[in-house]
């Protein structure tokens, strides 16, 4: 480094020397080296000095430059401010200039066309009257001749008419008479007889072949009553010794006391009671006996009248509806057999399966046999019966052979088994006299297998497949008093009637509906004001569950339109406010039903129920159902906010702005022309206003509307009632004078008190705009303080509608006037306030029902699901 200083500083090298520790110098040059180390910081404290003075010189001209700035923006302005106020003053008079030489001109415009409109009008109605009256005279005229020549054309058509009719008449005898001739010829011609004695035979024939097809099913029958007869003696031997060994095991544990004497006693008491169905059983064995032998006999003396209709069928052909009678006697008398054996618990395996008629036979024995059967179950069977208008309607099913079973053959011919009619019944009793050996040994089915049950509404004849076998439990026959208790198959048939359900809900629960009044002393439970929302909904919930979907579809297409039909007939009134409440109220109740059973209902219930391919439908109904119902429900609220709005406007402006009940602040000044004319007070007051929200509350708390929808119908009234009475305050000038505001902040106060005592404290809000111009036409306005004061308590209003309150004040005699001065600040403070301030306040539209947020689901109570008012009649399927 030592090296570098020396190298730059000195040119002479030989005027130095570095040595190992030390630099040697000659003579001078270390003179030489401190004058170069003092020139060097004198050059540098010179250019800091600069550097100084500089900065120093920079800020006194950036400072001054400032202050010139400020005064020329000052100056400026205040020369801007000037031209301003000059150009607004001119703009003011050229636009008061513009108004008042239109409103001179549209005002000669306005007499001229009156006055031409009227010259116009006396001469058009002059020559419509003129031409009216000839029109009339030449309608007259046409009437006379029209009436006149259609006399004339009746007379001669009646003429030609009857000529015609004779011609014909004439005609048709000539043709008729050769006709005749012919068929004679014909007749005694030895063709004709060939034929006829053809067509004889053909048909003697068939009698014949129908008559060996009796003869070997006779004998299938014969064989299988011999075969049960057989059957029986066995049953009856079998039994026989059962019971006699039972008696000698009895016995002799009676010899041989090894139980307590109160079990003997038991026992004792047992055994009684076996003997005496023993003995019972023994009787209804002997009566069957002897029912079995009257129906042999009978059986026999058919066979006979076969044999005699055989022989006699080769002369008759005329005796072939006889025998296919007998036969059919014969056919019941073999159900007979068949039932009887059924009651007595024997084996019918080797029965076939017999065609069934459509009413019993009317020989004398069989009507007292099918009697004595129906005997013992008349006052269950009626009791049903009688409940339903659609009892008695036959229903007819086709039967198949189960999975495994084989047809009988008989000659290598297969015989089919024919179709089957059962009786639709009404309840789930079993018509046992009417059903074959076959259908009686049939695996009764469970409530998984009930959707293959057929009903005569939507329900189409098929055969029973293999899959409907694979779905029967195996199990014994229940009793007449247990298929009465289960309610499945009646279920089934009620929801099938889709005609009669729609015609009882839609007229019985909507359209003839009586709603409950909401003035009645005591408020109306939930369950009797939900009962239609209930009906429908759980009716709803059953389809689902059974498997009715499209059913269900259609069903509530058309209650959702009867009620908005019901909803928006009545419009206008106090005839909207009930209608609308009660339907809103039972919408949202019936959509809360959908949602609740949504969750209830499983893919795993349709799977059961053998409904897995309708699971689909059913998601996508459920949804639009739900959707659907929403939009029913915004409808009812759409329509009935227009209808409440518009009559709520007519009242606003008199109840509140002009009505007048605070005593000793009235005033004469009226706001319209028409009423200063007239006289007349305010066609409302302040008592119709509050009656009117007083029905609308107890309308939506009798009908137990929700407090959210209260809350958006209250407010949004409210709402409608500060915007109009406050744009229409704003604008009065003759209005806004201290009285006139003690009276409207009276009406107001009572508003208040209203919401306060309805829980609708956050309602008074929509007053704030109202009741703060009320206020500013109170308070002092005398001093440049008092306006200061204006705004901190009037902080909702503008600078412009507080500018436009305090033009249209009006002083009263003790006042003192309101100076140019305030005038002028309270002008200053509109023009340097925001761009975005209005005057008045937005209108609220009569056709708006704005905003409607849907509530909550609520808490469905099961125990008014099934109520149904004792006044409703004409109800039965919903009622069973």
């Amino acid at each position: 480094m030592c090296t570098a200083i020396l190298e730059a500083s000195i040119k002479e090298k030989d005027r130095y020397q570095v040595g190992l520790t030390k630099i040697f110098f000659r003579a001078g040059l270390l003179a030489y080296m401190e004058k170069l180390r003092t020139d060097k910081l004198n050059s540098y404290a010179t250019l800091i000095q600069k550097n100084m003075r500089r900065f120093i010189c920079q800020r006194r001209y950036q400072v001054q430059r400032e202050a010139v700035l400020k005064l020329q923006c000052f100056a400026r302005r205040v020369h801007a401010q000037r031209a301003t106020r000059s150009l607004r003053e001119e703009k003011s008079a050229v636009l008061l200039q513009t108004f008042m030489r239109g409103y001179i001109q549209r005002k000669r415009y306005t007499e001229t066309r009156n006055f031409v409109l009227k010259v116009q009008c006396a001469i058009r109605a002059k020559m419509e009257r003129t031409a009216f009256q000839r029109l009339r005279e030449a309608s007259g005229a046409t009437k006379i001749q029209q009436l006149y020549r259609g006399i004339l054309e009746r007379r001669k058509r009646k003429r030609e008419l009857q000529a015609i009719v004779l011609v014909q008449a004439c005609v048709r005898r000539n043709k008729s008479r050769k006709e005749l001739s012919v068929l004679k010829a014909e007749a005694k011609s030895v063709s004709h007889l060939k034929e006829v004695s053809y067509r004889l035979e053909g048909k003697v024939v068939e009698l014949t072949r129908a008559l060996d097809l009796a003869h070997q099913q006779n004998k299938a029958f014969d064989t299988q009553v011999q075969t049960l007869e057989t059957q029986v003696r066995v049953w009856k031997e079998r039994y026989e010794s059962s019971q006699q060994s039972r008696l000698k095991e009895t016995a002799l544990a009676v010899e041989n006391p090894t139980v307590p004497k109160a079990e003997y006693e038991s026992l004792k008491g047992t055994n009684a009671e076996l003997q005496l169905k023993y003995s019972e059983s023994i009787q209804r064995g002997e009566s069957l006996d002897i029912k079995i032998a009257e129906l042999t006999e009978s059986l026999a003396k058919t066979r006979e009248e076969i044999s005699k209709l055989a022989a006699q069928a080769k002369v008759k052909t005329e005796d072939m509806e006889a025998a296919q009678r007998l036969k059919q006697e014969n056919l019941y008398f073999k159900d007979q057999l068949a039932h009887l054996s059924k009651v007595t618990g024997r084996d019918t395996s080797s029965f076939p399966a017999t065609s069934r008629v459509t009413s019993p036979p009317t020989s004398t024995s069989a009507t007292t046999t099918q009697n004595a059967h129906h005997q013992h179950n008349t006052q269950v069977i009626e009791r049903f019966e009688n409940s339903y208008s659609f009892a008695n309607d036959p229903l007819k099913v086709n039967t198949s052979f189960a999975p495994g079973a084989s047809p009988q053959t008989n000659g290598g011919r297969h015989l089919t088994t024919p179709k089957i009619l059962l009786r639709h019944r009404s309840n789930s009793t079993p018509d046992i006299n009417n059903m074959d050996n076959r259908s009686i040994f049939l695996a009764q089915k469970t409530t998984n297998s009930i959707f293959d049950n057929h009903d005569n509404h939507s329900r189409s004849t098929k055969t029973m497949s293999s899959d409907d076998w694979s779905r029967r439990v195996a199990r014994s026959r229940p009793s007449i008093h247990s298929l009465v208790e289960q309610p499945e198959n009646e279920i089934m048939r009620i929801l099938g009637d889709e005609d009669g359900l729609q015609e009882e809900i839609l007229n019985g629960l909507i359209k003839n509906l009586r709603i409950p009044s909401p003035n009645s002393p005591t408020a109306p439970m939930a369950k009797e004001v939900m009962f239609p929302a209930h009906m429908i909904g759980m009716l709803t919930t059953q389809m689902w569950k059974y498997g009715f979907v499209k059913e269900s579809e259609r069903l509530m297409i058309n209650v959702m339109q009867s009620i908005q039909q019901q909803s928006m007939a009545v419009v206008g009134g106090d005839d909207t406010i009930v209608p609308c409440a009660y339907w809103l109220s039972n919408v949202h109740e019936l959509l809360s039903m959908i949602c609740i059973s949504e969750q209830e209902i499983t893919r795993e219930e349709f799977v059961a129920r053998g409904n897995d391919a309708q699971w689909d439908d059913y998601e996508q109904l459920v949804s639009t159902v739900k959707y659907e119902l929403e939009c029913l429900e915004y409808n009812i609220f759409h329509v009935w906010m227009k209808a409440l709005k518009k009559q709520l406007n007519k009242m606003i402006i008199p109840a509140i702005i002009e009505s007048q009940a605070l005593p000793g602040f009235i005033t004469n000044d009226s706001g319209r022309f028409f009423n200063k004319l007239m006289g007349s007070s305010p066609s409302f007051s302040m008592d119709d206003l509050l009656m009117m929200f007083n029905k609308i509350w107890k309308a939506m708390r009798c009908y137990h509307v929700e407090h959210t929808v209260i809350r958006q119908v209250m407010t949004e009234l409210l709402k409608m009632v500060g915007v109009t009475g406050f744009n229409d305050l704003l604008m009065r000038r003759n209005f806004c004078t201290w009285k006139r505001a003690m009276q409207i902040q009276y009406n107001i106060t009572r508003i208040e008190e209203w919401c306060k005592g309805h829980e609708l404290a956050e309602g008074t809000l929509q007053l704030e705009h109202l009741m703060q111009a009320t206020k500013l036409l109170q308070l002092k306005k005398a001093s440049q303080n008092d306006i200061e004061i204006i705004y901190d308590v009037c902080w909702m209003l503008s600078a412009s509608q507080v500018q436009k309150l305090v033009q249209n004040y009006q002083i009263a005699d003790y006042e003192v006037p309101v100076s140019n001065d305030l005038i002028k600040a309270i002008a200053q403070k509109v023009a340097s306030s925001d761009k975005n301030d209005v005057l008045l306040l937005d209108a609220i539209s009569l056709e708006d029902a704005g905003s409607f947020e849907t509530p909550e689901i609520r808490d469905v109570e099961t125990d008014g699901e099934r109520y149904l008012p004792p006044w409703i009649v004409n109800l039965g399927r919903l009622k069973s």
